[in-house]
């Protein structure tokens, strides 16, 4: 399985070039790419240093995405707090999370294109990917890019969270 992460940096917290992305693993196989801001990151760090001792690279936010998917595996999601868009691969496990927070702040769109599945925080990003944009009449008729998991684009939809949560 082929897998490619790209990530585009805005860098607030941790300007040093261990704040680059994707992160990795010590281990090389846990990788992750997080777009926006995750609140509380400096006492989740505090705790993963403290029960796991976690070593970190650097001082970015984003960097616990990977200490927390080590600790808890797939319910690291529930440690998250923010407004945040991200992928995460494990190639040992071959899992694949994409991932936003739970009130679509940060926006996270999908399609499949010649086979691939592509994930970004922004339609435009497939562009370079071959992605030709048409405009989806009926889902902009019916206002299903506001109600639904469809956007005003045919094949791209946007990652919802389940009922409930």
């Amino acid at each position: 399985m082929g897998l490619a992460l790209g990530h585009v940096r805005l860098a607030i917290v941790d300007l040093s070039p261990n704040g680059a992305q994707p992160f990795h693993g010590e281990e090389g196989s846990i990788h992750a790419v997080v777009n926006g801001e995750l609140y509380d990151a400096d006492r989740i760090r505090a705790d993963l240093i403290r029960e796991a001792g976690y070593v970190f690279k650097g001082r970015s936010d984003c960097e616990i995405v990977v200490a927390l998917y080590k600790q808890h595996g797939i319910s690291f999601l529930r440690h998250l707090r923010g407004e945040f868009a991200l992928c995460l691969y494990d190639s040992r496990a071959k899992c694949f999370v994409a991932a936003r927070d739970r009130y679509g702040i940060k926006p996270l769109f999908w399609t499949f294109l010649k086979g691939r599945l592509l994930v970004a925080s922004e339609a435009k990003a497939f562009l370079p990917l071959g992605w030709k944009p048409k405009w989806d009449v009926k889902c902009l008729m019916d206002d299903g890019w506001r109600h639904d998991q469809r956007t005003p684009f045919e094949g791209v939809n946007k990652v919802r969270m389940p009922e409930g949560l």
